[in-house]
């Protein structure tokens, strides 16, 4: 699984961890003695660069990479990496943009990191730049990452993020004086002629039509371009026929796509079916109130007969909206003239039979 990133959300956090690990040898006798070998001509170039809190792990094959080090030595550890004499590096997400260290394994420290307004979450952007980290074209099959579980987040937030997709990207282009300045005027090359000894002073910097040219080749110029904003605008068109085609299909709906694509005598007939269907429609709903009408006409005369004091078990049977039909059990216990008397209450406190409920007959 070595070599390794361990992706730490915090400078304390990453020092901290290659001081955990200073006692572990991950490297054998002929690395550690290239590594002293490096590291001894680092200090002859750059005595002021090294970070003497870090030698002693970096002589068992760890590391810490942050903005908390020197650029000199940030690269330092990273030609170490590259030639496998650092065995893990632990690192803010700031590794994960820009700089060519790949791995066998990734590992995140935690699916969410604090900010000023507390925790927050990683984006799936951000999970997958760290998460590509793992793999060495060439060199692995397949990466491996490891998502480390924290009181704060789980396997849930975890799925969330994986298939969330990734974000668009977003130009941070910005036109200001200073960009100007510097594509126009830039710095002054002095040449010095060898025959007459005089020195020749040229401007470096780019012409109007260049620093134009420039600026249209951002990816920002291509986003706020006509052809972006074409894009966006059919984007949104098919979005709104999705939603209509997704919503359920009404007289509305069918009348106003009838009058732009069907003759007049095709929406006629389509006119007259849908009128026909809403007295279906009417006819179908009168039929199940008299139905309804007709079983209750039908039960009244048995409940009658069984007011002699007993309580008979009585099964009814319905069908709901769906056509799903349903059983339940009830009680017969009287009839009452209104519901708001004391009669009810009398009967329901005579009878303990739970869960079986109580059918009052009108």
């Amino acid at each position: 699984m070595l070599p390794a990133i361990w992706f730490i959300f915090s400078r304390k956090g990453c020092d901290a961890s290659v001081q955990y690990l200073e006692e572990s040898k991950l490297l054998d006798e002929f690395e550690v003695v290239e590594v002293e070998l490096a590291l001894k001509k680092f200090r002859d170039q750059y005595p002021d660069a090294v970070r003497e809190s870090a030698v002693k792990g970096l002589l068992q094959g760890v590391a810490a990479h942050h903005a908390g080090c020197l650029p000199l030595w940030k690269s330092f550890i990273e030609e170490l990496f590259n030639r496998g004499l650092v065995k893990i590096v632990f690192a803010t997400e700031t590794l994960a943009a820009g700089i060519n260290m790949p791995a066998r394994t990734a590992v995140i420290a935690s699916l969410s990191k604090r900010s000023e307004t507390g925790r927050i979450y990683l984006t799936s952007n951000e999970l997958f730049q760290m998460a590509g980290r793992a793999g060495r074209r060439g060199i692995d099959e397949k990466g491996h990452v490891v998502l480390v579980q924290t009181p704060y987040d789980g396997a849930e937030e975890c799925c969330k993020l994986l298939f969330a997709g990734v974000q668009p990207l977003v130009s941070q282009f910005t036109a200001s004086y200073g960009m100007v300045l510097n594509l126009l005027a830039g710095a002054k090359v002095t040449r010095s002629l060898k025959e007459t000894e005089e020195t020749k002073v040229t401007p470096a910097g780019r012409t109007l039509e260049e620093a134009r040219k420039l600026v249209e080749q951002s990816f920002g110029n291509y986003v706020g371009s006509n052809v972006m904003v074409a894009a966006k605008e059919e984007v949104t068109k098919i979005q709104k026929e999705i939603e209509l085609l997704t919503l359920e299909v009404g007289d509305d709906v069918v009348d106003k796509k009838c009058r732009k694509q069907l003759s007049a005598v095709a929406y006629k007939e389509i006119f007259n079916l849908q009128e026909d269907l809403r007295a279906e429609k009417r006819v179908k709903t009168e039929l199940r109130q008299r139905m309804g009408l007709e079983r209750l006409t039908a039960v009244k005369p048995l409940l009658r007969e069984l007011e002699d004091g007993r309580l008979p078990f009585i099964c009814l049977q319905y069908m709901d909206n769906e056509g799903v039909q349903h059983l339940f059990s009830v009680v017969y216990l009287g009839m009452v003239d209104s519901f708001a008397g004391s009669k009810i209450q009398d009967m329901v406190r005579i009878t303990s039979y739970d869960p079986v409920d109580c059918f009052l007959g009108r």
